[in-house]
């Protein structure tokens, strides 16, 4: 029955709504669809061991973490430094705030990156 109404939806005069349009029951079959196909890619690219994934993952993981570090970092000098810079500088501390949060987390990057690359590896 459910093939029936999917092919009666993809012959029908509307060729844009494959499904009928506000049909609850259809709308979240689409949605568990769509949501579960890039698990199941992933679920046989890691089974079949398809794409050097593990180079991949491990790299993924290293920019994730990287990322999250670096923004971290940014953002607590920023903070702590518009905190002790904003009774000498007042309305002017966004500037040399970030300018040293821009300058110490570029200054921990590479060591922070050889760590992660070595852990992930």
């Amino acid at each position: 029955m459910i093939v029936v109404r999917l092919v009666a939806g993809l012959t029908d005069d509307n060729p844009d709504a494959v499904f009928p349009v506000g049909s609850l029951p259809w709308e979240l079959a689409g949605g568990v669809a769509g949501a579960l196909l890039p698990v199941a890619v992933g679920i046989a690219v890691v089974r079949h061991r398809l794409f050097d994934i593990d180079r991949l993952i491990g790299r993924t993981v290293l920019l994730v973490v990287l990322s999250g570090c670096v923004a971290g970092i940014y953002l607590a000098v920023v903070a702590l430094a518009g905190a002790w810079l904003a009774p000498v500088l007042g309305s002017a501390v966004e500037l040399p705030a970030a300018l040293l949060g821009a300058g110490l987390a570029e200054v921990l990057f590479a060591p922070l990156r050889s760590r992660l690359q070595r852990r992930v590896e």
